[in-house]
């Protein structure tokens, strides 16, 4: 039997009880085996045994230490056949003993160390195990053994404790350590109740004083009571439900002898008011702290001081990573989004502050790679989200064309990111109805619980700063910019980015993150030993090339249809409208579009689009799948604008349309007045020049005549003083007065002949 070999633990089961046994000696050529009985004796053996050590007493008014252990260094020997014959009845099996974690520290103090040391020098027979054999079989027990510890320099009383205690626990140098930590009674209280022990601890000097002169005196405090004890608790936990956690120990220690200790009231104009606390009659804060600091564990007491959420959130016990469960790349992404530190600048006028971006991130959940992300002024919601699974899975063609980006992240991903199988997402975005009438339905979707962003931490940990989110209205740019202007504000020198310059600077940053972020701790052997990348970048590859990656394809139609937002664009006879920005024709339909635009056949249709950017909208095609427009040259909005931009410069200007308005009118009527008065002035001249003019007045022919004839004289050399003179102009007429006279002369001639 193996179970028999020396220093082995074994049970032997008797109508009486279990017993423990430590085998000894066990010896085929004589068939007996040695045995010690280790098991605690019951009251009926403990009769007319001589034992070790003091009685027990049945009652005692102050509590007493405990008796040490019972001697075992008597040898049992039994009849090997009989123990195999028990062993085959399963009434003998092994066992083992686990020793108290004491055991396994090194040794504490030099007291301590020295004592071991000496045990040690002193136990050398009972370790060195022929010797050992030897001197058992030739005496039958422990006596010689005994003989030669004491001659190493100790009593009985040691020598056999020593024998007792590598009886116990086992025949190696470990059993040899002293027990001192369990002086005391470690985790026990010690109670000062009435009756008992008065007052633990170290005596102070005027106790030592008055003890020299035979003159006790009663403690100046008294000890902790289980009745105080029992109160400290129960207020301390009413203090808890009520909120005041955030007070210090000793604004809780006052508080709890305030709530708890005060008995005594006086009346104060008719209202009770607290009267002193006399001395000895409760705990001083010291006594409280400790009672706090031992009766209630560390972690209860620290989410006693904080909020559940708080407590779950930073203080919980971790039991995963985010990545633990998940198959590999591509499987499952998480999407937050978080409101960047500065502001941005408008692309149409740089002095103008359109507000703090919203930015949206996607990460693969396993190889913690940035796969895609989206810049936008507008709220958070699931259309937004929608747009930055749009920029993850539509490629590097599609961005460089919308935002002429040198680098996006998706060139640091081999192969290209497509939609996942997976997606955790906030609370908000997976119960609205935009998030239900997904198109692309991913087949799993998760959701974060309100407060609780610790679940989704391979996301949150791209967002360095949260703060909370202001809506931008529209066209309110003087209010953003005193915003700006504001003292203290950190993000003045960030605000100098455009949208589109803010997503090429993001596109750098995450090219940058995916390929140099140390991802060490991720790699295994085996991954180490073919050379992976210890990198977002160099993880993602790695998985896809080993099969566990996950790929779903769809085409370009179908991302730009189900994810970007669309709206209504409009056909007329200057070409497609698209909220207000014209579009012109598209090339395959430019002349059969003008021609029913023209007469008058103008109609409607649903167009997507990218909200940070104007260059192109997407229609459906009866024929083709989708109407690819581009933004032309000649458009009423630039190609580097938003959609943001454009409206807030339309909104801009209905605000100042008032002021325009206002301005048209003043000038309207300033020029209506100058025309009256110049009315006036020529009313009030004609009629003085035909009051004072005397004879005949030439026909309109005639008067032609002279203004042409008047019209083609030479300037003359010099200009006269500028001067304002009613009637006509007398420097023109003095050169012409002779043919005046004698066209006049003529036309009085021909009618005195007629």
């Amino acid at each position: 039997m193996q179970q028999l070999a020396h220093n082995s633990l074994i049970k032997i089961i008797t109508p009486q009880g279990d017993k423990f046994y430590r085998v000894i000696l066990d010896e085929l050529l004589i068939g007996r085996t040695a045995l010690v009985d280790i098991s605690e004796l019951s009251e009926d053996e403990r009769e007319g045994r001589k034992l070790g050590g003091r009685r027990r007493k049945t009652s005692t008014t102050i509590h007493r230490k405990k008796p040490p252990l019972r001697n075992t260094a008597n040898i049992e020997w039994l009849e090997r056949c009989e123990l195999v014959a028990l062993h085959r009845r399963h009434l003998v099996m092994p066992v083992t003993l686990e020793l108290e974690r004491q055991y396994f520290f090194p040794v504490g103090n030099d007291r301590s160390k020295a004592e071991y040391e000496r045990r040690c020098r002193l136990a050398a027979p009972l370790l060195n195990y022929t010797h050992f054999r030897e001197e058992v079989l030739a005496t039958g027990s422990f006596a010689s053994l005994a003989r030669e510890i004491i001659t190493a320099g100790c009593g009985k009383a040691l020598a056999y404790k020593l024998i007792s205690l590598m009886s116990r626990f086992g025949f190696s140098e470990t059993s040899l350590r002293d027990r001192r930590f369990r002086c005391g009674a470690p985790g026990k209280q010690r109670p000062c109740d009435p009756g008992g022990r008065k007052k633990p601890g170290r005596k102070t000097r005027d106790f030592k004083l008055a003890a020299l002169l035979n003159q006790p005196l009663p403690p100046q405090q008294p000890g902790m009571s289980s009745t105080w004890r029992t109160k400290i608790i129960h207020v301390y936990q009413e203090i808890k439900k009520s909120k005041k956690m955030k007070l210090d120990d000793k604004q809780i220690a006052r508080e709890i002898q305030n709530s708890g200790f005060v008995t005594c009231y006086k009346i104060v104009d008719g209202i009770p008011v607290e009267a002193k606390l006399e001395k000895g009659t409760y705990p001083n804060v010291r006594q409280i702290k400790r009672v706090l600091k031992h009766d209630i564990p560390e972690m209860e007491a620290r989410r006693i001081k904080c909020s559940e959420n708080y407590f779950q959130r930073n203080l919980r016990g971790l039991r995963g990573k985010m990545w633990h469960n998940i198959p590999g790349p591509g499987h499952t992404w998480a999407i937050d989004s978080t409101i960047g530190d500065m502001f941005l600048r408008s692309t149409l006028n740089r002095a103008w502050i359109i507000g703090r971006p919203v930015v949206y991130i996607v990460v693969d959940v396993w190889s913690t790679a940035v796969v895609g992300f989206h810049v936008c002024i507008q709220p958070p919601s699931w259309l937004m989200a929608q747009v930055a699974l749009f920029n993850s899975a539509i490629g590097p063609a599609v961005i460089n064309e919308l935002f002429e980006c040198s680098v996006t992240v998706s060139m640091t991903l081999n192969p290209l990111p497509s939609l996942p199988a997976s997606l955790w997402m906030d609370n908000g975005e997976y119960k609205s109805e935009a998030g239900r009438a997904f198109g692309l339905h991913v087949p799993e979707e998760a959701f974060t619980p309100p407060y609780r962003p610790d679940w989704h931490g391979v996301v949150e940990v791209l967002h360095r700063i949260t703060k909370q989110l202001t809506q931008v209205i529209p066209g309110s740019i003087d209010y953003r910019r005193k915003q700006l202007e504001e003292p203290n504000r950190r993000a003045k020198k960030w605000s100098v980015m455009t949208v589109p310059e803010f997503i090429r600077f993001l596109h750098c940053c995450f090219y940058r993150y995916n390929l140099t972020a140390n991802r060490e701790n991720r790699l295994d052997s085996s991954m180490k030993s073919v050379g992976v990348i210890g990198a977002p970048a160099g993880l993602w590859h790695f998985g896809h090339a080993m099969g566990i990656g996950t790929q779903r394809s769809f085409t370009q139609a179908e991302l730009i249809t189900q994810l970007l937002p669309q709206e209504e664009a409009k056909v007329t006879s200057r070409g497609v409208f698209a909220g207000g920005i014209d579009y012109g024709w598209p090339t395959a339909y430019e002349q059969a579009w003008s021609e029913r635009a023209r007469h008058g056949h103008r109609w409607s249709m649903l167009a997507n689009y990218h909200p940070s950017t104007v260059r192109k909208i997407w229609t459906p095609d009866a024929n083709k799948g989708l109407i690819d427009f581009t933004l032309p040259d000649d458009s009423n909005c630039e190609n580097f604008a938003t959609q943001f931009d454009y409206l807030e410069v339309s909104e801009y200007a209905k605000y100042k349309s008032a002021d325009i308005e206002h301005y048209r009118t003043t000038v309207a009527l300033g020029a209506v007045e100058h025309q009256n008065r110049m009315i006036a002035d020529a009313t009030a001249l004609t009629r003085e020049e035909e009051a004072t003019y005397k004879g005949r007045k030439p026909t309109i022919p005639e008067v032609r005549e002279i203004e042409r004839q008047v019209q083609h004289q030479p300037a003359p050399a010099a200009l006269p003083e500028a001067s304002y003179t009613p009637g006509y102009d007398e420097s023109a007429m003095s050169e012409n007065i002779d043919l005046i006279t004698q066209l006049l002369n003529r036309k009085n001639s021909e009618v005195d002949d007629e």
